[in-house]
């Protein structure tokens, strides 16, 4: 049996995330654009925002406070730049020397506006 010790670079899908995700690999109209006006669009817009709800509801928020995003890298700068974006001159962040480069890049172009950067060592 393999053991595999990289999960910060990347997960094996749980089975049951694989699942429910192999219907939309597969089927050509659940693969629609849920931006489009076009009623595949419309019909993956619907699913969406059910599964958004879904997950609102397991985390006690609304739906409105979930978002779905590409991957790690955006993740990292929505959470930054939500959280940081236009805070005024002064506020500090706080990050390790370990960060992520797409944290780090974040980080220090918030440092260009005004931002207090401090790394912490590891």
């Amino acid at each position: 049996m393999a053991i595999y010790l990289d999960h910060a670079a990347s997960t094996p899908v749980h089975p049951e995330a694989a699942a429910a995700m192999q219907e939309v690999h597969v089927d050509p109209l659940l693969m629609a654009n849920p931006s489009s006006a076009h009623a595949a669009g419309q019909a993956v817009k619907v699913r969406l925002e059910e599964y958004r709800r879904r997950v609102a509801e397991r985390f006690a928020c609304e739906p409105a406070s979930v978002i779905f995003n590409s991957g790690g890298t955006e993740g990292d700068n929505h959470a930054l730049l939500g959280m940081l974006g236009n805070a005024p001159a002064g506020k500090h962040l706080l990050i390790s020397a370990i960060e992520h480069e797409a944290v780090w890049e974040t980080a220090q172009a918030l440092a260009q506006t005004g931002l207090r950067l401090s790394i912490s060592p590891v």
